[in-house]
C-alpha cells in the first residue's frame, strides 16, 4: 500500500508541475530566457511568466488543506504546517495576484486536477494517515517548487519577479516541519 501511495503522489505531483502548460502557459525549457514582455520593471521571460502561474496554483490547494490540517492533524507539527501554509499561502497569493495584474500574466482560479486530487484524498483520511499523507505530499510538492524558486531568482530581471520569488522563498515552506 505504501508503494502505491508513493507512486500516486508521485504521478499527482508531476502532474500539478504541468498544470501551467494546461493553461495555455507554454514551459520552454529549451530557452526560458524567451523574451515575452518588456514593462518598464525589467523584461518578463517564459520561466517568469510560468513561475507566478505556478506560485498561484500552488496556493490554490495548499491553502484549504493548511484549513484542514488546523482541524484534522493530530500532532502539533501538522497544526503548525497548516497554519504556516494558511498564512504563507494567503500572503504570496495576494502577492502574486498584485505582480500578474502589473505583468498581464493571467493566473488559474482554480487547482488544477491533480492538485484537487491532492485535496480530494486528504479530505478523505484522518488520523495518522492525513498526518503523514500530508507530510509526503507538501514535502514532495514544495520540494519541486523551491527548485523552481531558485532558478527564477538566479535568472529573472524583471523586480517584480524577483520581488516574488524572494517572499516565496522567505515564507519558509513547512514542508519540513511536519514530522
Amino acid at each position: 500500500a505504501g508503494t502505491l501511495f508513493i507512486g500516486g503522489a508521485v504521478s499527482l505531483t508531476l502532474g500539478s508541475l504541468l498544470y501551467p502548460s494546461m493553461l495555455g502557459v507554454q514551459k520552454i525549457n529549451s530557452a526560458p530566457s524567451r523574451i515575452v514582455a518588456t514593462p518598464a520593471t525589467g523584461p518578463v521571460t517564459a520561466a517568469d511568466r510560468d513561475f507566478v502561474v505556478k506560485a498561484r496554483a500552488a496556493g490554490l490547494w495548499e491553502y484549504p488543506v493548511g484549513e484542514r490540517a488546523l482541524k484534522k492533524g493530530t500532532t502539533r507539527a501538522v497544526r503548525s504546517a497548516g497554519q504556516q501554509l494558511v498564512a504563507g499561502d494567503a500572503a504570496l497569493d495576494a502577492a502574486c495576484r498584485e505582480v500578474a495584474a502589473q505583468l498581464g500574466i493571467t493566473l488559474p482560479n482554480q487547482p488544477s486536477p491533480q492538485q484537487q486530487g491532492f485535496e480530494s484524498r486528504l479530505n478523505g483520511e484522518s488520523g495518522k494517515q492525513f498526518d503523514t499523507d500530508l507530510a509526503t505530499t507538501v514535502r514532495s510538492t514544495n520540494g519541486q517548487f523551491l527548485t523552481t524558486i531558485a532558478g527564477v531568482r538566479t535568472t529573472t530581471r524583471n523586480k517584480l519577479v524577483r520581488a516574488l520569488a524572494d517572499r516565496a522563498k522567505a515564507l519558509g515552506w513547512p514542508a519540513g516541519a511536519v514530522q
